[in-house]
């Protein structure tokens, strides 16, 4: 099962809990022996692609994440790195058009024989303390995330950018200079209307964050070659492959997806995407103090409840 490297340490053989990501204390394999036998497989491609983001359960749908592991994501489950910091983003879909770009970059691939012995200290550990998998391949290269968001404040403002976007952009694709062209023009003709911000997340590669769309198309382009700078040319994890360790003792606990589940977490996806949204907006509005006394004063009696 290949999943995003979204944890901070990755190392060949060691035991991990899915779908939290969390690395265990245990080696399944011994690391001399996997490093001793150790096979690199060149895997050097380039993808780059946009797409227009209108829920969350989209977002990770481009991007190639599980709805288990995005779930855990947003309520902080997970300790991300690179990228996927994106995902706790709280966007407010009713006010924002949201266009993301995905560059992923592969260098090699690195993976070791089955044959390799395997340690016998993990047997004697509950399975819970051991976790339900092993990382057996890492694939290297870099992952690169532009969000580029356009929000808008009124509903009649929305609605017409929307339909500007729609008329001159398409819903996924290639971010080249036809588009880029067609996103400055849409921002010169509704300036006023709204607001425009650029981020970026990486996993591999040091640069500037871009602040207008030259220098996100100049970014997309250099990617490769920053993610070279890096460790020796390989870059950082991008993919792991996790093999259950079922398959190795059948005392150790089987992940399993009942049927039909993946689209009730995109669902949650959406829905926990509002509530954040909804909570963000009540904070910032709670902040401006414009409770009165008697107001403020039923708001504390409602909270103990």
């Amino acid at each position: 099962m290949l999943v995003p490297a979204l944890v901070m340490f990755t190392t060949l053989g060691i035991a991990l809990d899915y779908p939290t990501m969390s690395p265990k204390a245990y080696y399944i394999f011994d690391p001399e022996a996997v490093n001793a036998s150790l096979i690199q497989i060149p895997t050097a491609s380039t993808k780059s692609s946009y797409r227009l983001i209108k829920s969350s359960s989209e977002t990770t749908d481009f991007l190639n994440v599980k709805g288990d592991i995005a779930v855990q994501a947003m309520y902080g489950k997970v300790a991300l790195q690179g990228f996927g910091k994106y995902l706790l983003q709280t966007i407010n879909r009713r006010k924002t058009i949201e266009l993301l770009c995905n560059v992923y970059h592969e260098t090699l691939t690195e993976t070791f024989p089955s044959y390799i012995q395997q340690r016998e200290d993990w047997k004697l550990k509950k399975p819970e303390q051991v976790g339900t998998h092993y990382i057996k391949s890492i694939v290297y290269g870099g992952h690169l995330i532009i969000s580029y968001k356009m929000i808008v404040e009124r509903d009649e403002d929305l609605e017409e950018i929307k339909a500007a976007v729609d008329a001159q952009i398409q819903d996924k694709g290639p971010l080249d200079a036809n588009v880029a062209g067609n996103l400055e023009m849409i921002d010169k003709n509704f300036g006023s209307k709204h607001k425009v911000e650029i981020s970026a997340y990486a996993t591999a590669g040091v640069f500037n964050p871009p602040t207008n769309l030259e220098q996100v198309l100049r970014l997309i382009t250099e990617y490769p070659s920053l993610v070279k700078q890096i460790n020796n040319g390989k870059g950082a994890p991008v993919r792991i492959d996790l093999q259950p360790l079922t398959t190795l003792d059948p005392r150790f606990t089987q992940y399993k997806t009942a049927s039909g589940l993946e689209a009730v977490l995109d669902s949650a996806l959406n829905k926990l995407e509002d509530l954040k949204a909804a909570d963000k907006d009540f904070k910032e509005w709670d902040a401006d103090g414009l409770w009165d006394d008697d107001q403020q004063d039923m708001v504390n009696i409602l909270s103990k409840y």
